[in-house]
């Protein structure tokens, strides 16, 4: 082989060492960039912080400043979100506030007169009253005004608790409760949250069965099912229950509209779980669904 030959054979294979060595960096520092973008990504979904543009050409480049744009408006909207809560929690507060001193002076003004329907209207005024209290819970854990204090709980222990003081006033009630588990959450929220929930079966006309309770626990959730036999719900799509002021039948009085479901749904989302209702052939089933928390001290 000519030297001429040789050289051209030898040149060619360094301009494509050279080019597999372009390439190869190239993608090397190409795969870098992608891996501290999802390492951005990945940081900024655990707490948000505004990324930083990049200055640079080229299409990673580009795809950085997309995802920094993306981010910023991410922020931007919870932002606003955030001051319209606020703006919702002073307007109810507000609203409270200012209802309270006129109800107080009506409500007295009521007893003095002591008419006909005295009765009849005091029930309305402590009505709108209660109304007033939930509605500034409601907001309060919307915006998440009240801290939550998680501990171990043992729910079939909870239940009996809460039918010890229903009881009294459900007397041609009876309620049962089928298993046990161990669940970790704020005692006193999630009291409140199943007695709205039982409360509600006692509000429904007495059926053959007792309410039942069933308890159940698997490896990454706890279900509660709670369900009468009073008949379901009428009027309403069974998913509409934990609406605000829902009304269970068009003939139902006006002590079966109100906050509580809705309440209880937002006690229960707080708690990362879930609530659904539905009809049954007999009656209503709520079933709730959270998730197990192990908890461990720190010291």
């Amino acid at each position: 082989m000519s030297w001429p030959i040789a050289s051209l054979i030898i040149a060619i294979a360094l301009l494509f060492l050279a080019l597999w060595l372009d390439s190869h960096f190239r993608l090397k520092a190409a795969r870098k960039q992608i891996d501290l973008l999802c390492t951005s990504i990945t940081a900024f979904l655990s707490k948000p912080e505004k990324s930083q543009y990049s200055l640079e050409d080229g299409e990673l480049s580009q795809l950085q400043n997309c995802v920094a744009a993306l981010e910023d408006a991410y922020l931007q909207l919870a932002r606003l979100l955030d001051e319209e809560r606020q703006r919702n929690h002073r307007f109810v507060a507000d609203i409270s506030h200012q209802l309270k001193t006129p109800l107080a002076g009506l409500k007295l003004y009521v007893e003095l007169t002591e008419g006909e329907h005295l009765q009849k209207e005091l029930f309305l005024i402590e009505r709108m009253e209660k109304l007033i209290q939930q509605l500034i819970r409601m907001e309060k854990l919307r915006v998440g005004a009240y801290e939550f204090h998680y501990q171990p709980i043992e729910a079939r222990r909870l239940v009996r608790d809460i039918w010890q003081e229903l009881s009294v006033l459900y007397p041609k009630h009876n309620l049962e409760v089928k298993g046990d588990a161990e669940l970790r959450g704020d005692q006193a929220w999630l009291k409140e949250a199943l007695q709205n929930i039982i409360k509600n079966s006692c509000e429904q006309p007495p059926g053959k069965s007792p309410i039942q309770v069933t308890l159940d626990r698997s490896e990454t959730m706890i279900m509660i099912d709670i369900e009468d036999s009073g008949g379901g719900v009428r009027g309403i799509e069974a998913e509409q229950l934990f609406e605000r002021f829902n009304r269970l039948a068009p003939e139902d009085s006006m002590q079966n509209r109100g906050l509580g479901l809705a309440i209880t749904k937002m006690i229960i989302e707080r708690h990362h779980g879930s609530i659904v209702a539905r009809n049954t052939a007999h009656g209503l089933k709520v079933s709730i669904d959270l998730p197990v928390h192990e908890g461990y001290r720190s010291y």
